[in-house]
């Protein structure tokens, strides 16, 4: 095969990749349109296999209302049929429950971008919730989790004294909510990283404190497993959190 036929054959199979991004971007847009009468952007589309789909899955999008984009929020196909989901509903509870925590986090853990994702059994809610409030939803199905993801920037080592009684503070508002799961967690960072887009797409993102790449201390993150009222027996009694002090024991250093 001579260098024009193997530049021409380059050429066809990328002209494929963008032609199915294309159709794939085109088939969620026009499916979300219809469903929630709404205009939407697509981010990026993450294509899938068309033959192994049932192990690596099928073609996903990262979609925000037009004009948005901190209501960002994922749309794919499921594995097995050609039925497209997505989690917008429970990406805008999200962004309901951020407005609401915006004083206490004012107040608690200030100057730290957050952000709070729902996760929901896909048969617990639809379309028709989107205007209904996250408190009437949760009256009918408490099987929710609320997970808080904090920045922290610090110009080293941080002094974990000095934000203990502030998470421990959000630990408790996260209680309030009445949900069976919840969970908080921060991430001490380098003053001098930029990680505006990891918290904007924390509830999609699924990157760990660990695996981000940038300058991160460490991290504190726990669970209702943790809650001083009916703690969980699988973990040791110094990780339940009975005090802004007892935050301190789920400190996990990085970097070593």
């Amino acid at each position: 095969m001579n260098i024009k036929a193997i530049v021409l054959f380059l050429f066809m199979i990328s002209l494929i990749g963008v032609t199915g991004c294309m159709d794939a971007e085109n088939k969620f847009l026009s499916h979300l349109e219809e469903k929630y009468n709404e205009d939407f952007e697509v981010e990026n589309v993450k294509e899938g296999s068309i033959i192994f789909s049932e192990m690596y899955g099928k073609d996903k999008a990262l979609v925000h209302p037009k004009g948005n984009e901190e209501l960002v929020f994922l749309a794919g196909e499921y594995r097995k049929t050609e039925e497209i989901y997505d989690n917008y509903v429970l990406a805008k509870w999200g962004e309901e429950l951020k407005a609401d925590l915006k004083e206490d986090m004012e107040s608690e853990l200030p100057n730290s971008p957050y952000k709070v994702s729902i996760m929901a059994a896909d048969d617990t809610y639809d379309a028709t919730m989107l205007e209904k409030p996250f408190s009437e939803y949760v009256e009918e199905n408490k099987n929710v989790m609320i997970m808080l993801t904090v920045g922290v920037y610090t110009s080293g080592e941080p002094k974990l004294e000095e934000y203990s009684q502030g998470i421990y503070n959000m630990y408790q508002k996260l209680k309030e909510y009445g949900t069976d799961s919840y969970a908080i967690s921060v991430g001490f960072v380098d003053e001098s990283e930029d990680i505006t887009d990891y918290i904007r797409t924390a509830n999609i993102n699924n990157i760990a404190w660990s695996n981000l790449d940038a300058k991160v201390y460490g991290d504190i993150s726990f669970d209702e497993r943790s809650n001083p009222e009916n703690p969980s027996s699988s973990i040791s009694e110094e990780l339940i959190v009975t005090s802004p002090e007892s935050v301190i024991h789920h400190y996990e250093k990085l970097g070593e």
